[in-house]
């Protein structure tokens, strides 16, 4: 009986032994990645947390300045990041699959961005270049690296009163409140950082509009593909493990239906 006892302690021990706990790290991207302790943590955090607790391992996130969060991830000081573009993705790695098509190696995103513009339901607004602004009262955010003609047209008008540029950590929902009011007409914002917070502040009755989207940065409609990228030089980096078990914890969780179940609570839309 005590030799089963210690076999039994030591096979415990070893299965507890193979669980990671996996940082990944972050500037706070509501509804991608929300507020560490927030209300909501965010669509990707709780796609990652069910992915990877399926296989025994804890995520832990952390939020900091996203210059910092790039060093650190090219330094080693991180399992990963959560929300980087291909190209700040680049030396990092990503969750793969094979193309049912080519045959050959694709990223997989957990996310799309989209700059977008956002104007109440009623609004006979629709944007087709930025000479369309020119009829409108443009809210914004600075220092936003927004897509298309946009910057252009932001820095050659910016004394203008078609402008309303602000900043600050809740510019978002102050251009929201905005729009709402009628002291701007059209908003330009990440299309999901936009549904998502309309959504909140409507529930809580801060906003009593209906909006609408009227059109979008890049003209084109190509869209930014948002990834989990693994450090590779972190020591004793797992980042090729880690990256299977979301590839393949990804798929499954849109085949199931629970991605879409989670994504519905922050107001999207699988992009797929």
């Amino acid at each position: 009986m005590k030799k089963l006892v210690i076999l039994v302690s030591f096979l415990m021990n070893s299965a507890l032994g193979l669980a990671d706990v996996i940082v990944l790290k972050a500037d706070e991207w509501c509804p991608y990645n929300c507020a560490k302790d927030g209300e909501d943590r965010g669509y990707i955090i709780e796609a990652v947390d069910e992915i990877f607790k399926e296989k025994g391992h804890t995520i832990k996130y952390e939020v900091m300045n996203w210059k910092r969060v790039l060093q650190e991830a090219k330094n080693g000081k991180t399992d990963g990041i959560i929300g980087a573009t291909e190209a700040e993705a680049s030396g990092l790695v990503l969750a793969m699959e094979e193309d049912k098509k080519s045959g050959k190696p694709q990223s997989i995103e957990q996310g799309i961005n989209h700059d977008c513009f956002f104007a109440k339901k009623d609004s006979a607004f629709q944007y087709n270049g930025v000479k369309s602004l020119e009829s409108v009262i443009m809210g914004g955010i600075a220092e936003y690296e927004y897509g298309g003609d946009v910057p252009q047209y932001i820095s050659k008008n910016k004394d203008s009163k078609k402008l309303d540029i602000i900043s600050g950590d809740d510019a978002s929902e102050q251009n929201i409140k905005k729009l709402d009011k009628g002291r701007i007409d059209v908003y330009l914002e990440s299309e999901y950082v936009f549904l998502y917070l309309a959504k909140k502040l409507k529930q809580k009755n801060v906003i009593t509009s209906e909006f609408k989207q009227v059109g979008c940065a890049n003209l084109s409609g190509e869209k930014e593909r948002i990834f989990i990228a693994f450090s590779p030089v972190k020591s004793q980096s797992k980042a090729k493990e880690y990256s299977k078990i979301l590839a393949e914890g990804w798929v499954k969780l849109r085949e199931s239906g629970k991605l879409a179940q989670i994504l519905t609570k922050y107001n999207l839309k699988d992009w797929k």
